[in-house]
């Protein structure tokens, strides 16, 4: 019974991969019955502290603009609570919102609601004011070096085990990969990847591909960057992909809520064998014979964005990185009256359930903001203003603290995802860029 299960689990692998395989358009023929069309004033979504912004509104019924018609809206300091809201009538099929500025850097949304035809609809859009200028609230701990060190000293001296098997349902004709496990019995780190290895016999780049939040198998990379790179896709929980899917659910649901796990000892905290696992997962590439010893590439978004800068913070081999909107940023911003990032640990919602000093403390060795002050390599980066997971204001403060030259892509339209423009614009960047 265990074997049909695998079975069934390796079908729903190569289905997965080739929904990735397709082309994007596939899934853009979808077009809203009702859009609500919200631009800036002048050119840019930016502005001055101090100075204001307007939004025009515009609703459209199959793209031709309603006339007549209510809208209510909301603006807010992101992740604040609302300061303003108000009816307006569209006239001549467009309403002019004022959004109105801020005193201090920062990012400010609206909130546009309409209702037509008994079914309600909105849309959001976020205005910065010199988001150059916002500093981070995390402290940093002046053993933040010298804790790592230690702690990454401590894990490399133990001894690890790697377990490896060829998974000839993801494989292709040029790429070869496997399911590893790396396991060490005293740090109690365990982890599994997928590696994909080019099968020509060469010398290539490599790339590690760090996991978003969530408890889930990590993906194959064959269709990413093919032929190009080795590449390692890891999970942090230690949880085997081919494991029977109904353990594996089970498994999930016991660890549901581990960003907030061990939060009051920053070696009992849930991230501590997490990066760790990252830095072993780095070692790992570095030590194959195909590896080029020149071009390293740490990759990964929200979580993933997270844990690839502090990879390529703490690991002396990483050459470059991509992050795209990473979570852990500036997470004490609610203990100073704006919003901080993922995963809201101080948000109002929790209700001052974890505002200890303690938990603070712990947290700022942990902050991504703390990580990107010691990058000292080039890094892809991105984030989008309408993001409610990892805030506009979170990421800017985090891109504020990278010294290192920084390829900035800016998706001010974009909530916690990627469009095809990031992934396309990172990977050339780093074969075309970096990759030498």
């Amino acid at each position: 019974m265990k074997t049909q299960f695998y079975s069934i689990q390796k079908i729903g692998k190569i289905l997965l991969l080739l929904l990735f395989c397709l082309p994007f358009d596939t899934f853009s023929q979808y077009q809203p019955y009702i859009q609500i069309v919200m631009s800036p004033d002048g050119d840019s979504w930016d502005c001055e502290v101090g100075k204001n912004k307007n939004i025009t509104v515009q609703v459209l019924r199959n793209y031709i603009p309603i006339n007549n018609i209510e809208i209510s809206y909301e603006i807010f300091k992101e992740g604040m609570p609302v300061e303003k809201s108000d009816i307006l009538l569209i006239k001549k099929k467009k309403a002019k919102i004022s959004v109105g500025t801020l005193n201090e850097p920062g990012y400010k949304r609206c909130k546009v609601t309409v209702k037509v035809d008994e079914t309600e609809y909105n849309n959001t859009m976020t205005v910065s004011y010199s988001p150059e200028l916002i500093k981070p609230t995390v402290n940093n701990p002046e053993d933040f070096d010298l804790f790592w060190k230690k702690s990454i000293d401590k894990v490399r001296k133990s001894n690890s085990t790697v377990e490896t098997r060829l998974v000839k349902e993801l494989s292709t004709r040029d790429v070869e990969v496997s399911l590893i496990h790396i396991k060490d019995s005293v740090s109690r780190i365990s982890f599994y990847g997928y590696l994909s290895k080019p099968r020509k016999e060469a010398k290539y780049p490599v790339v590690l591909f760090v996991p978003a939040a969530g408890v889930k198998p990590p993906l194959s990379r064959t269709n990413f960057i093919n032929k190009d790179a080795i590449t390692l896709s890891i999970e942090i929980h230690g949880l085997d992909p081919e494991m029977d899917p109904v353990e594996f659910e089970d498994h999930k649901n016991r660890i549901t809520g581990y960003p907030f796990w061990g939060l009051e000892d920053r070696e009992s905290y849930y991230f501590y064998k997490g990066i760790l696992s990252c830095i072993k997962a780095a070692d790992f590439l570095c030590s194959l014979p195909e590896f080029d010893s020149k071009n390293f590439a740490v990759f990964g978004g929200s979580q993933g964005g997270y844990l690839s800068i502090a990879t390529a913070s703490l690991h002396e081999k990483v050459t470059c990185l991509v992050a795209f909107h990473p979570a852990m940023s500036d997470v004490t911003g609610y203990l100073n009256n704006r919003v901080g990032g993922w995963p809201h640990v101080f948000s109002p919602s929790q209700k001052g359930k974890y505002n200890k000093e303690e938990i603070v403390k712990t947290l700022s060795y942990y902050d991504t903001v703390n990580f990107a002050k010691k990058i000292k390599i080039p890094c892809f980066y991105s984030f989008g203003y309408n993001d409610e997971t990892c805030p506009a204001t979170t990421c800017s403060a985090v891109y504020n603290s990278i010294k290192s030259p920084v390829t900035l892509f800016l998706t001010p339209l974009t909530g916690h995802w990627r469009i095809p423009e990031m992934m396309t614009k990172s990977v050339n960047w780093l074969l075309k860029e970096q990759f030498k």
